[in-house]
């Protein structure tokens, strides 16, 4: 009996010796596979975060799952969605600022040549509309100043004119006199 219990305890051990070396491997086998999915979806992640990095601002992960890695490429993908929505309104801002900073300088322009009657177009920016109504303002001031000064000219070459007859008047008149004067005086 001592045999045959030695003997079934041997063979028992054996058993759980072999099945704990395929519960390992198995586990093993299992770690790995995890270990290389979770890692190989990770690694797609950072190779896709690179590629936006480096200026591919279409690079998505498109992954989803509730696993971590499915996790980090839902928020990578929101995040770059929120970035290239943010550098396309600057560059849409930026192109519309050099329409206006083109648009203004050619109104400075033409002021600067002469035509007051230059006038810029009302905007849909309320700051840059108010800007452009100062300056339209300005510019028709200017106008109304100039056709003041205009004016003023005009009168003063008038007044000029009639200065010019009255000493032209005077000094015959004095001529006249100093012309009876010697007449007389001989």
């Amino acid at each position: 009996i001592a045999d045959e219990v030695s003997g079934t305890y041997a063979s028992a051990r054996l058993i759980v010796l072999i099945l704990l070396g395929i519960g390992l491997a198995t586990g093993l086998g299992v770690i790995v596979f995890a270990s290389r999915f979770v890692t190989g979806r990770l690694t797609e992640v950072a190779a896709v975060a690179g590629r936006f990095a480096a200026g591919d601002l279409e690079a998505r992960t498109a992954m989803d799952g509730d696993d971590e890695a499915g996790t980090i490429g839902t928020a990578f993908d929101q995040m770059a969605d929120r970035i290239e929505s943010t550098i396309v309104d600057e560059r849409t801002a930026r192109a519309e600022l050099e329409e206006v900073v083109d648009s203004f300088s050619a109104f400075a322009w033409q002021v600067a040549r002469g035509d007051l009657t230059a006038r810029l177009a009302p905007h849909r920016n309320p700051l840059v509309d108010r800007l452009a109504a100062s300056l339209n303002a300005m510019a028709e001031s200017l106008g109304g100043m100039s056709s003041e000064l205009r004016s003023a000219v005009t009168e003063m070459g008038g007044a000029t004119s009639q200065i010019l007859a009255v000493v032209s008047q005077h000094t015959q008149s004095t001529s006249e006199q100093a012309a009876s004067i010697a007449q007389t005086s001989v």
